[in-house]
C-alpha cells in the first residue's frame, strides 16, 4: 500500500507535462492514474480540478462537468475552481447554472473579475435578463477599459434593448479594438484564424442592422415616408445572385447621392459593412437577408410626407426593427450558439 501511494506524485507529475505540452489525452489518463494511488498528502480536489481542466481541452465537457462537481465537494472554497465550471456549463448550455457558478467564483475573489463578469453578463444576455447583462459589463469595463469582449456583450445587449445609438458605440469599439489585436491573432491557429474572421464579421452585419434602423430614424425626422415590408423572407441567394445584387445596389446608391429627398450617410455606412462582412466570411448567413431589405427598400420611390411624420411613419421603424428580430429569433433555431464565455453570441465569444 505504502508502495503504492508513491505512484500518485509520478502520476501527476507527468501528467502535468503532458498537459504543458498540450497532450490533454495522455494528460487525463495520467490524472486519472493518480486518483487511483490515493495519497493523503496530495489534495484530491485539486487533481480533479486539473483532470477537468484537461478533459475540457479535449471536449469531453460532459466527463468536465462531473470532475468539477467532484473537487468542489471535496473544497468548495476553490474560486479557480468555481469559474472553470461556470465556463464548463456555458458550453454545455445550462446558463442559469453557469450564472451561479460565475457567481461563486466573483464571490470568492477570483481574478481577473473583469473577464468573469462579462462571462456572466453572456449568460444573462442568454436568458433574456438584458439589464443584469448590461451592468455586468459596464462593471467590467470600469476595470478594464479596453475589454472589447464586454463590449460586443453589451453592444447586443443595448441593440435588443432598442438603444441603437449606444450599440453603434459599443460595436465600434468592439471592431476597433479588435482590430488592434489582430497581429496577436495571426500567430494563431487557422481554427483560432477563422472563429476569428466570423466574429468580426457577425458584428460587422450587426452594426450594419443598427445604422440601417438609424437611416431609417433619419428619414422619418425628416418628414420621408418609408415602405413598411409585412412578413419579409427573401429567398436565399447563391453566392453569385448576391455578387450581382451588391452591385446592384452600389449603382442605386451612387445614383441617390445626387438627390435631396434622401439621406443616404448612414445607409451607405450600413452597406459598407455587409461589404466588409462578406470579405471575412463570405457565407455570413445574415448577410443575404439584410442585402435584399436593403434593395427593396431602395426600389421603393421615396416622398416628404406634407402631415406630421410620427404617426405611420413612426411605424414603419418599428416594422424594419420587428424583420430584424423576427430574423434573428430564426437565426438563433437553427444555430448551435454563437457565443462562448470566452466569445459571446449573437454574435459572438466573451
Amino acid at each position: 500500500m505504502c508502495a503504492a501511494k508513491k505512484y500518485a506524485p509520478a502520476w501527476i507529475g507527468k501528467a502535468e507535462c503532458h498537459a504543458h505540452l498540450g497532450e490533454h489525452d495522455l494528460a487525463v489518463t495520467a490524472f486519472e492514474k493518480a486518483l487511483e494511488h490515493k495519497d493523503r498528502w496530495i489534495p484530491e480536489a485539486s487533481v480533479y480540478e486539473a483532470l477537468a481542466d484537461s478533459q475540457m481541452m479535449t471536449n469531453k465537457v460532459e466527463s468536465a462537468l462531473e470532475s468539477y462537481q467532484t473537487s468542489l465537494r471535496l473544497f468548495p472554497g476553490s474560486a479557480t475552481c468555481w469559474g472553470a465550471f461556470g465556463v464548463a456549463l456555458y458550453i454545455a448550455r445550462k446558463f442559469p447554472e453557469a450564472t451561479d457558478a460565475f457567481t461563486q467564483a466573483l464571490n470568492l475573489g477570483a481574478s481577473p473579475r473583469f473577464e468573469l463578469l462579462a462571462k456572466r453578463a453572456s449568460c444573462y444576455l442568454h436568458f433574456r435578463n438584458l439589464p443584469k447583462a448590461m451592468n455586468d459589463c459596464t462593471e467590467s469595463l470600469k476595470e478594464a477599459p479596453n475589454f472589447y469582449k464586454a463590449r460586443l456583450i453589451r453592444g447586443q445587449c443595448r441593440q435588443e434593448s432598442n438603444d441603437i445609438e449606444g450599440a453603434v458605440v459599443d460595436y465600434d469599439a468592439f471592431l476597433a479594438e479588435a482590430d488592434s489585436q489582430l497581429t496577436t491573432t495571426m500567430k494563431a491557429s487557422a481554427e483560432t484564424m477563422s472563429e476569428h474572421w466570423t466574429q468580426m464579421s457577425t458584428v460587422r452585419v450587426r452594426r450594419a442592422e443598427c445604422r440601417l434602423e438609424l437611416w431609417t430614424r433619419e428619414l422619418i425626422a425628416s418628414g420621408v415616408q418609408i415602405p413598411q415590408f409585412e412578413n419579409f423572407a427573401p429567398e436565399p441567394l447563391s453566392q453569385s445572385q448576391m455578387v450581382a445584387m451588391f452591385e446592384e445596389v452600389n449603382q442605386i446608391l451612387k445614383a441617390m447621392g445626387t438627390t435631396t429627398v434622401t439621406k443616404i450617410g448612414t445607409l451607405k455606412l450600413a452597406f459598407d459593412d455587409l461589404i466588409q462582412a462578406r470579405k471575412l466570411h463570405m457565407t455570413q448567413p445574415d448577410i443575404p437577408f439584410l442585402l435584399t431589405l436593403i434593395k427593396r427598400v431602395l426600389s421603393h420611390k421615396f416622398a416628404v410626407k406634407s402631415n406630421d411624420p410620427s404617426s405611420s411613419s413612426s411605424s414603419s421603424s418599428s416594422s424594419h426593427s420587428q424583420q430584424h428580430q423576427q430574423h434573428h429569433q430564426h437565426q438563433k433555431k437553427t444555430s448551435h450558439h454563437q457565443h462562448s464565455p470566452q466569445t459571446p453570441r449573437q454574435g459572438t465569444k466573451t
